[in-house]
């Protein structure tokens, strides 16, 4: 559904909070394709990242009371559900050895214009230097803890929350 009206950041809120259903509309249309082609990434199944889509965006329109502008935008706060919702599939996933998943290959998606945030994407991750774009990925897009990162990559925890946070400092300022 495209709708032709746009929105600020806090008039989009405020209709949200009011339970407007042309402005969840507008949000959905506006966000689900880069949201969709994070989540892809995460749970390397398309099937999968549909399913985790539709309960963020059940989840937006059931919190919208507790999103606060003042946190950061509309955008950042569905992104943090996505994360956290793929990361929870991908973890259960692994956690029950299903084997039904292959966590080391993403899929990317295919035929609805979102190659380009996954090519995106892909593109600023290769800025990254390589042991923070390994560690960025393994939190990120497989769903591991800080603790068994480290275990992992016999290092300590410390650099690990080291790595992450030059990572998120170096994005900032690739994306400015």
């Amino acid at each position: 559904m495209q709708t032709d009206s746009t929105y600020t950041q806090k008039e989009l809120a405020l209709l949200l909070k009011d339970r407007n259903n042309s402005a969840f509309a507008w949000l959905y249309d506006h966000y689900s394709g880069a949201l969709y082609g994070f989540i892809v990434e995460i749970v390397s199944n398309t099937e999968m990242a549909t399913d985790v889509l539709q309960k963020v965006f059940v989840s937006a329109w059931k919190n919208i009371q507790h999103y606060d502008a003042d946190k950061g935008s509309l955008f950042t706060w569905l992104l943090r559900m996505a994360h956290q919702a793929s990361t929870d599939l991908v973890r259960s996933s692994r956690n029950s050895n299903d084997g039904n998943q292959n966590h080391q290959s993403a899929l990317k998606p295919t035929g609805d214009g979102n190659e380009l945030n996954a090519t995106y994407l892909g593109n600023i991750l290769e800025k990254l230097e390589t042991g923070d774009r390994v560690i960025f990925d393994m939190i990120y897009f497989k769903g591991y803890r800080p603790e068994e990162i480290a275990r992992m990559q016999s290092i300590s925890a410390g650099a690990v929350q080291s790595s992450i946070r030059n990572v998120l400092i170096r994005l900032r300022e690739i994306l400015k």
